[in-house]
């Protein structure tokens, strides 16, 4: 009998042993054809989905595949597809940028908290929710000063404990740039982030986070892109990964691989975070052909971009939500059946509606996504959520007339049965209507697509998303050069060794303009053979264009001064190079801040946005500057020739509008014949203006200045104002150079000394009375005198009433010649070819 029972036993052994074998090859892919599932796979090469035949059991877990760039997702089974059941449907809910303050807008602790304890609570009901940075203010009341305030990060604690919402869901919250505003390290016992949030007392930077629902496993991966340390405000605008931190994240994603889907959120966008794994990679890698990366900070960018979305290379999805601190915003994710969607809605907005199938063409992620089971589907579903009862939800596809959906056993899902092969080729349009019991209505449009087809994102949130530290760095060359190359243009051009400045012309600047002008570019003069560059308004030119060229011989005057042309160069050049400040960096820390970046207790921050506040001093500051120090520059030279004017450019303008300065009485004249509509009637408004244009506008560039070194005293303290160029250093610059410009010596505007004293000797004896012009206006020229070519190329230097030989005026070599030269009679044939140029 025992050895009957061994037998039995040993057969009994051997029939497991063989069910178990084949077991293991019907799980692994063997077996016969009325066993096989088709499996979704990635086809690396061809960039596409393509159907593989594996043969399996139904309830086991699909191999892992591995697509071009090392990435690893979980093969979705193939019998799996939206239906009318609601299963393998997550719903969540990012929030960003609330910052919780305690000197402005105290409405936004009351509406954060109403948000988490009626919206999230009570209507959406989501099993997780992220918050994705700026969770606190950290500004002081003059805005520009920043550091951590225990009382707003004890508010958000508070918040979040008195709604126990914590204790209902996960909250995943990650810090954002003001979380880390004034913070020497991580670390430090200043960081509250580590005390009162949610995750981070358990987490020093980045972490992950897997929600199990049914069959489906949803892994959330928060990215801390913060700087360590974190700077105060304003130049902690940019993120940064190290080395290390980004090695982290890089294993965070192979423990994730298993899961049916991955969400990345972190606070910067990806074009403003810096810094490389050590192979290379940048931050896009890390969510490239995975799922989407969801981040705030730019707050819609002044209501400006409302949506910012963009798919980047190798298909990174990055979706950017505005904010909540101003516009009360937060984003409603769904999964269904590892496909994707969203919708943007704001605070108390009902209801909210949520199409989870088909998926909107716009977020397509083909190498990652099981965009096959839309085609699959047998229904349209849509969640939809208020704090009223439902009472209807209408559908319409293609502008079709509108149907009804049902709703699914008191769940916000609401379905509808449709065919996709209807809709298998191109773009279709998809709208839902939704109203509650309150009456309250809203729809939803976008357009899906079964064959892969998608439509472009917004011009504006693509640029938003795109615009990195290289863009600002380009657009800031480009101005430099803007700036710089007409002024070394002007300078080699005019005053270089090659060229004797404007005087070798017989033509103005411009080439086609006659250097015979009439009196201030008002008119000319018939009796000598003079004519104004523009007789009247009925000609091609019009009278605004004389201002374009006082302005060029402005600045064709000021590149000739060296002692203003070198320090013009060198600002914009020490701007770039040079350090801007030092002062309070981090905490107590003092610390060096160039433009390209900042060195503080040991460490190097990258620059970021200081090139954006360079940008600003150029544009604001630098340009208006060098245009007004012109003008001045014209002024000095005017007074020692006795020319009269200001010089300014506007001035003139004034004049050519027939708006009189108080010189001459031309501007009369000229308003009768050019008969501008308005302007006699703006004289008495824009006279005393214009009279003071200089000094108007040296008091706004002063008063900037001013603007400009409070904001470095608020932010940095007086250390940066006291030891910085560009905080104060403008004030000094503009002073010094205002004052250079105007005590520039007679002999500066001459060739050489001996030339400019003989020049001296007729202006000292008493001039004959002007002539008297056609319009009975005498003679006003605004600069000193002038030399005309004739054909031939012979010189005749005219100066009032007097003539000065040739040999003489070539000795005397002004650097520039004026505008308007007055003939008398006594050089009747020189007037003949001066008016044959004409």
């Amino acid at each position: 009998m025992l050895g009957e029972d061994r037998g039995g036993g040993r057969t009994l052994l051997l029939l497991c042993g063989l069910f178990a074998f084949g077991l293991l090859v019907v799980t692994s892919g063997g077996g016969g054809p009325g066993n096989s599932r088709s499996e979704d796979a990635i086809d690396s090469d061809s960039g596409g989905l393509r159907l593989n035949k594996h043969i399996g059991h139904t309830d086991k877990r699909s191999t892992q595949i591995k697509n071009d760039k090392g990435k690893r997702r979980e093969q979705q089974k193939p019998h799996v597809f939206p239906d009318d059941h609601y299963r393998r449907l997550i719903h969540f809910v990012q929030v960003t940028d609330v910052h919780v303050s305690m000197h402005r807008a105290p409405d936004r602790i009351t509406d954060f908290a109403a948000f988490l304890n009626d919206t999230l609570l009570k209507v959406i009901k989501p099993p997780v929710v992220i918050m994705s940075g700026d969770i606190v203010d950290s500004l002081g009341p003059s805005y520009m000063s920043s550091d951590q305030n225990l009382r707003e990060w004890i508010t958000y604690r508070k918040v979040l404990d008195d709604s126990k919402i914590t204790e209902k869901l996960q909250w995943l919250d990650i810090r954002g740039n003001h979380d880390n505003l004034n913070l020497a390290s991580v670390s430090s016992p200043r960081n509250m982030y580590r005390t009162y949030s949610e995750k981070g007392r358990s987490y020093r930077h980045s972490y992950r986070y897997v929600h199990a629902q049914g069959d489906e496993k949803i892994a959330f991966v928060g990215v801390d892109t913060c700087m360590d340390p974190g700077s105060r405000r304003p130049f902690n605008f940019f993120g940064q990964l190290t080395p290390s931190r980004f090695d982290e994240l890089l294993r965070m994603r192979d423990e994730v691989a298993h899961v049916n889907y991955t969400v990345w959120f972190g606070h910067h966008p990806s074009a403003v975070v810096f810094g490389r794994s050590k192979e290379g990679l940048e931050m896009r890698s890390l969510f490239a052909n995975s799922g989407p990366y969801l981040c705030g900070h730019y707050h819609t960018v002044f209501n400006l971009v409302q949506h910012m979305y963009t798919m980047h290379d190798n298909n990174a999805l990055e979706l950017e939500l505005g904010d909540f601190k101003e516009n009360r915003k937060f984003r409603v994710l769904s999964i269904d059946h590892g496909l994707l969607n969203f919708v943007d809605v704001a605070f108390k907005t009902y209801p909210i509606i949520l199409v989870t199938n088909p998926k909107n063409a716009l977020f397509h992620l083909p190498s990652y996504e099981p965009l096959e089971r839309i085609r699959n589907s047998t229904h349209i579903r849509v969640l939809v959520f208020s704090d009223e009862p439902i009472i209807e939800v209408k559908l319409s596809l293609d502008n079709a007339d509108e149907i009804y959906l049902t709703q699914v056993d008191k769940t916000p899902l609401f379905v509808i049965p449709w065919k996709p092969r209807d809709y298998a080729q191109g773009l279709h349009t998809l709208r839902v209507t939704a109203e509650d019991g309150q009456g309250r209505s809203s729809s939803v449009f976008f357009e899906f697509s079964i064959d892969g087809s998608r439509p472009s994102f917004e011009l504006l949130g693509r640029a938003a998303l795109f615009i990195t530290r290289q863009f600002l760095f380009l657009t800031l060359l480009c101005i430099l050069i803007v700036i710089s190359s007409p002024l070394i243009f002007l300078r080699i051009r005019y005053t270089g060794p090659f060229s004797h400045g404007m005087r070798n012309s017989g033509t103005s600047v411009f080439g086609h303009c006659p250097r015979v002008h009439g009196d201030r570019f008002s008119g000319g003069n018939a009796a000598t053979g003079t004519r104004a560059c523009l007789p009247s308004c009925s000609s091609k030119r019009s009278c605004t264009s004389f201002p374009g060229y006082r302005l060029l011989s402005q600045l064709v005057l000021l590149v000739s001064v060296d002692r203003l042309f070198y320090p013009l160069i060198a600002f914009p050049i020490y701007i770039c190079i040079g350090p801007w400040f030092l002062g309070a960096i981090v905490e107590e820390h003092l610390g060096v801040c160039f433009l390209w970046g900042t060195f503080v207790d040991g460490n190097f921050l990258p620059g970021g946005i200081i090139f954006f506040y360079a940008i600003i001093l150029l544009l604001v500051y630098y340009i208006p500057f060098v245009v007004l120090l012109s003008s001045r520059v014209h002024s000095t030279y005017a007074t020692h020739f006795h020319t009269g004017g200001t010089g300014m450019s506007l001035r003139g303008t004034a004049q050519s509008l027939g708006i009189s300065t108080g010189n001459s009485s031309s501007g009369r004249n000229t308003l009768d014949r050019c008969k501008i509509p308005g302007a006699r009637g703006m004289q008495w408004l824009l006279t005393p203006v214009l009279r003071n244009m200089q000094a108007f506008s040296l008091l706004t560039l002063v008063a900037f200045q001013i603007l400009w070194a409070s904001w470095f005293w608020f932010a940095f303290g007086w250390i940066a104002v006291v030891f910085g160029f560009v905080p104060s250093g403008g004030l000094v610059f503009t002073a010094v150079l205002w004052r250079m410009a105007s005590v520039l010596p007679r002999n500066l505007f001459c060739r050489n000394a001996a030339s400019c004293n003989r020049e001296e000797e007729p202006q000292s004896q008493p001039h004959s009375a002007a002539p008297v012009n056609n319009n009975g206006s005498r003679s006003s020229s605004p600069l000193p005198p002038i030399v005309e070519a004739d054909r031939a190329g012979k010189r005749t230097h005219f100066e009032g009433n007097s003539i000065i030989a040739r040999n003489d005026f070539d000795d005397a070599g002004l650097l520039l010649t004026p505008e308007q030269v007055k003939l008398t009679s006594k050089n009747n044939s020189v007037r003949q070819k001066a008016a044959s140029h004409i």
